[in-house]
């Protein structure tokens, strides 16, 4: 997750140089749109007098294409991530827009693109590169961040970001994360209108299961705070904190539309393993929803079949077991 946040702040300053000027989404970003990337990462740690450490992994990011406005796409965000040597590290899915002139994921404007070269990069910082190609280096105090981002010079899609940052403070700190691009695809998406459930706000408790047995570990409370055009906006208060999310009209946190229930097959991307699929009524009279990556279940849910209401989910924690959500509210 460090390597992963790094990452997305890297880009985002590399934005910061091109913000006056009006750019579109590239016309070929259309909802139903799927993009696939390899996702690799690693940190490596050292104090002086001390031996270091250090992490690997590698997975994938998919982008999946809900909706489309001038400077906007907008839909879900999956991320698949394994250690080299170890079982799944991390599984996330949640809503996210991308905005053109605020962060990077799968595209360019490649207009845009050719502007970052003309203009003054921020203090600290230098730009380069040649059509195609864009290098930012940032140089603080102690600190060291490097992008540079390859894409289609006529499509504007991002064909690889590689990026890295060192600390140094009592020692050393290095994070390097790579995505390369992979697989383009489409999936039909239903005409349909939200869910009314969308609107509406839910409280769910949370336990931790090993071999020991099964504890509550907290609650999570998911409510309702408005709408950012398109978007459902929800505040998630959690035993780690409070943080933001959003759902549309086909999914958010603690939803799915019912209309994808009725689909055998919601996801399928055969060439990296990983499947959405229903897999028939659960003992809550839900139906059964099933995450799989390389023929293992990473995340079991059970939907209200009329609503799309998350009634429970259970999903895997690396050599501790399983996190489950049980709907209380």
């Amino acid at each position: 997750m460090i390597v992963m946040r790094r990452h997305l702040c890297l880009i985002a300053a590399l934005l910061l140089i091109c913000t006056n000027v009006v750019f579109a989404v590239p016309s070929w970003v259309k909802p139903g749109l799927v993009v696939v990337y390899n996702y690799e990462g690693g940190a490596a740690t050292r104090s002086y007098g001390s031996p270091g450490s250090g992490s690997y992994g590698r997975g994938y990011m998919i982008f999946i294409v809900h909706s489309v406005s001038y400077q906007k796409a907008c839909g879900l965000h999956i991320t698949l991530f394994g250690g080299v040597s170890s079982p799944l590290v991390l599984y996330n899915s949640q809503v996210e827009c991308f905005d053109i002139r605020q962060n990077l994921s799968f595209f360019v404007n490649p207009n845009m693109a050719a502007q970052w070269l003309k203009q003054r990069p921020p203090v600290g910082c230098k730009v380069a590169g040649v059509p195609g190609q864009v290098a930012l280096e940032c140089q603080r105090v102690g600190e060291i961040n490097r992008v540079v981002i390859t894409y289609d010079t006529r499509t504007g899609l991002i064909k690889e970001t590689v990026t890295g940052a060192t600390q140094y403070q009592g020692g050393w700190s290095s994070t390097q994360a790579s995505l390369r691009f992979l697989k383009m695809l489409s999936i039909s998406l239903p005409n349909v209108k939200a869910p009314s459930i969308a609107l509406t706000s839910h409280t769910y408790q949370l336990y931790s299961a090993t071999v020991m047995g099964t504890v509550p570990s907290g609650q999570i409370s998911v409510t309702y705070v408005g709408r950012e055009k398109n978007l459902f906006v929800y505040n998630i208060q959690t035993p780690a904190g409070l943080q933001k999310a959003y759902g549309n009209r086909y999914t958010g946190p603690f939803y799915i539309h019912p209309a994808l229930l009725k689909r055998r097959v919601i996801l399928s991307i055969p060439e990296i393993g990983f499947s959405i699929v229903t897999d028939g009524v659960g003992s809550r009279g839900g139906v059964v929803v099933n995450h799989i990556w390389n023929q293992q279940i990473i995340s079991q849910t059970e939907i209200d079949p009329s609503t799309g209401l998350l009634l429970y989910q259970q999903q895997p924690v690396a050599g501790m077991g399983y996190q489950i959500l049980q709907l209380t509210q």
